[in-house]
């Protein structure tokens, strides 16, 4: 019996890369469109204490 080594090319660490920061910039901005729909409208102006 005897085993072969697969031999693959070596990963593409730029593209891995690149996908990273899109997954996280694409998380960030889901995060804030999430936190921003439960906000109350900035035109609301907060109420005076007197």
């Amino acid at each position: 019996m005897s085993v072969r080594a697969v031999h693959r090319d070596e990963p593409d660490v730029d593209k891995l890369a690149e996908m990273f920061i899109r997954l996280a910039l694409q998380r960030v901005t889901d995060a804030r469109t999430a936190r921003e729909s439960t906000a109350a409208p900035s035109s609301l102006k907060p109420p005076v204490h007197r």
